[in-house]
């Protein structure tokens, strides 16, 4: 340019490039399917490109102007844009007719890289958009999709109707005939639609209706019903379920904030709880087999939600879950006590994946291991159940069964308090601890982080009556130098396990990073951490305390007043206790621990309390 007076000729052709991929019209492995959490609606209403989408972006996050994505991010656009070119065509067209356009003439999206199976419309919706047999749709329907919810079979033959409004959008006055294209079928179960004819500029409702016989077992049913008038095919993807529970057999108890039960005793009436279908799914990658089989006793109670709820839901306090589980146990047995949130007195009616009692939010570090916790957001008023079952073992074949302790709340909105403990630590690799507290759900200890400048490692323990969180710095990280140390404590409650529609600044609104400073010393450090300041101490005391050196601790000491209680060498990630039985006057007493290492410092830290039995 610089030698062509800073001009340069440019030249366009009409030549396309088309660069051809075995997984065009295949839906991504992560996609979201229906039905909804509430009302069991059939979504998606539509399928776009939205795998390997190669992006405009910024430099600053991408480190290229241009970067391959996924998501939902870049599968709207491409409805949205075509919606768009829709209206500029059509600029009377409601919302409604546009969204009919879309579905009614949408191709197939397919379930297997061959491109010879056609994917699920509870995955596909109507299928992948078509712009161009868009802008021709020939009939606009209302609605644009047939979700038929639920048949209950307990007390005999079921059915439900939905009345279409079909109307000519523009050459579609004629007859048209109409058949059933089903995907999936259960016995008993069948749609029903006559045939109708519409004049020029006209409109017909046309009944449409899902039944189920007497005798038609549980099942689901899905598919299209397809319309036709000569060569031209539009189609309505529809969904529906025939369903016998068997938890509106069981006794029903109301929920109070702690309750207290067990699955080894009583009926047990459920043994298949969804949807969705396959909440244990990752345990696929285990080489186990991940059906749900709860053949505990469940214990089922309700809850009344008597106006529109921010979220609403339960967790298992006890057992607890075990924080430094092995991986496997993480993902299934950890939490062998399941919890499961349902919109009604069916096991088929399980509020989405916020209602089953594995963690559904993938902005957290436990994203898919079993918490169980389940629930639900943007609660519906209403009456809710839940189910506390229990399975068995994947590996063993061991029953899970046991006594729990259940927790419940309604509009958790405030995320945990985080306090720091250890203010003042040893040089090297010192262990910290911070105090974690949650009043509503509680806190998830699988959430806990220790953030450094180079590193992130999760809590080694964490006691829940306490709110005691300790971690240690890795080994292979380095060492810290005297003076002030910057770091960051993250923590999150129960809620935000189940907070998987949550959008706009605060995507985690029941989470919170704090920053902490610590001053670091090249001396013995050690720091109470039970019991309390000014505790009134029980018949049998647990003292703790967090004790570290540059050299190797050899003991740490406990006394009361100037009489030593006892004196203890080993600890656990540098977490010494002794139990004590407190004796002597009533009133105040001054707790001292000294903590020796192996070149003769010592450090102390004191502690007050009280003695009031």
């Amino acid at each position: 340019m610089a030698g062509a007076g800073g001009a340069v000729q440019v030249r366009f052709s009409r030549e396309l490039l088309e660069i051809p991929t075995t997984w065009a019209g295949v839906p991504t492995s992560f996609s979201a399917g229906g039905l909804t959490p509430f009302g069991h609606a059939l979504k998606p209403d539509v399928t776009a490109p939205g795998a390997n989408i190669i992006s405009s972006t910024l430099p600053e996050s991408a480190g290229d102007p241009f970067s391959i994505s996924a998501g939902t991010s870049f599968s709207a656009p491409h409805v949205a844009g075509a919606a768009a070119l829709l209206l500029q065509r059509h600029p009377s067209w409601t919302p409604g007719q546009v969204k009919s356009a879309l579905m009614s003439t949408a191709g197939p999206a397919f379930a297997d890289s061959s491109l010879t199976q056609e994917a699920s419309v509870l995955v596909q919706g109507a299928g992948l958009v078509r712009v161009g047999s868009a802008d021709r749709p020939l009939l606009f329907t209302a609605p644009q999709s047939l979700s038929f919810g639920y048949l209950d079979v307990n007390a005999g033959a079921a059915s439900r109707a939905i009345p279409v409004t079909v109307s000519d959008a523009g050459e579609g006055a004629g007859a048209w005939t109409a058949e059933i294209q089903p995907q999936v079928a259960s016995s008993g179960a069948s749609v029903e639609v006559s045939p109708f004819t519409l004049g020029p500029g006209g409109n017909a409702v046309v009944q449409m209706v899902a039944r189920a016989t007497a005798d038609a077992p549980q099942g689901d049913n899905f598919g299209f019903v397809v319309l036709r008038r000569g060569g031209d095919v539009r189609r309505i993807p529809y969904a529906f379920s025939v369903t016998r529970p068997r938890l509106g057999n069981a006794q029903v108890v109301r929920l109070r904030p702690r309750q207290t039960g067990t699955t080894r005793t009583g009926q047990d009436h459920a043994q298949v709880y969804r949807w969705p279908t396959s909440p244990f799914a990752v345990l696929n990658i285990f080489g186990v087999d991940p059906s749900v089989n709860e053949d505990g006793r469940e214990k089922v109670y309700s809850l009344d939600i008597p106006r529109q709820a921010v979220n609403a839901g339960v967790v298992i306090e006890r057992p607890a879950l075990k924080i430094d589980a092995g991986i496997v146990s993480l993902f299934s047995s950890n939490a062998p006590i399941h919890p499961w949130f349902l919109s009604s007195l069916d096991e088929n009616d399980v509020t989405g994946y916020a209602g089953i009692p594995v963690n559904s939010n993938g902005l957290m570090p436990d994203f898919l291991m079993n918490v169980g916790a389940a629930g639900a957001v943007f609660v519906p008023p209403g009456r809710y159940y839940v189910s506390v079952d229990s399975g068995r073992d994947l590996f063993t074949g061991r029953s899970l069964a046991g006594p729990f302790v259940l927790r419940s709340w309604v509009n958790d909105v405030r995320p945990p308090n985080i306090a720091l403990v250890t203010r003042r630590v040893n040089v090297g690799r010192p262990t910290i601890v911070a105090r974690v507290r949650d009043a509503a759900s509680g806190v998830d200890p699988l959430s806990l982080l220790l953030l450094g400048t180079a590193f992130q490692v999760g809590a080694t323990s964490f006691d829940p009556a306490t709110g005691i969180a300790v971690f240690s710095i890795p080994r292979d990280q380095r060492p810290l130098q005297p003076g002030p140390s910057f770091m960051r404590v993250f923590a999150s409650d129960f809620q935000e396990t189940k907070n998987i529609s949550t959008e706009g600044v605060n995507p985690m609104p029941n989470s919170r990073f704090r920053g902490i400073r610590m001053d670091v010393v090249n001396r013995p450090v050690v720091t109470w951490i039970l019991p309390n300041q000014n505790a009134c101490l029980p018949a049998r005391t647990k003292l703790q305390v967090v004790a570290g050196s540059t050299a190797t601790v050899s003991s740490v000491g406990f006394f009361d007043g100037s009489r030593q209680i006892g004196r203890v060498r080993k600890n656990r990630a540098g977490i010494y206790e002794l139990n004590w039985r407190p004796r002597g006057r009533r009133g105040p007493h001054m707790l001292t621990a000294v903590v020796s290492d192996t070149r003769g410092r010592e450090a102390e830290a004191t502690r007050r309390v009280r003695l009031c039995r």
